[in-house]
């Protein structure tokens, strides 16, 4: 859970490409945490927690780039921030369960809260 962020963290400051750097940083992210066993990205979108935390995702990459071709950046803020959204992920999905898992008529109290949250007209397949 270090060398992940670093990693990600170093292709980000190489910027390999004219274009499409967050995105490929991304991808790497999701990747690398894969290889390592780590399945939450599977379950919970760190793309949209990313962007929904977009001024702090380009604040820590900003300050953990700086010296960086120097050899002389702090990667610290950079690493609480990846490390941030993961624990968002993990929280949100631990909700998630939470919500699913309930004995008997579980399923039917979710509908019926599902129904109670909608003010619009809705159908039974957008529950």
């Amino acid at each position: 859970m270090v060398l992940i962020p670093l990693a990600v963290l170093d292709l980000s400051c190489i910027h390999p490409f004219a274009d499409g750097n967050g995105r490929i940083s991304l991808l790497a992210t999701l990747h690398l945490l894969y290889l390592s066993g780590y399945d939450v990205g599977r379950l919970i979108s760190l793309e949209r927690l990313t962007e929904n935390t977009k001024v702090g995702y380009y604040r820590a990459l900003q300050r953990s780039s700086l010296g960086w071709h120097e050899d002389q950046h702090d990667p610290l803020p950079w690493l609480q921030y990846l490390w941030g959204i993961l624990l968002a992920a993990c929280r949100e999905f631990e909700e998630r369960v939470g919500e699913i898992a309930g004995g008997p008529g579980a399923k039917s109290r979710q509908v019926r809260a599902a129904a109670r949250r909608r003010l619009a007209p809705f159908s039974i397949s957008e529950l």
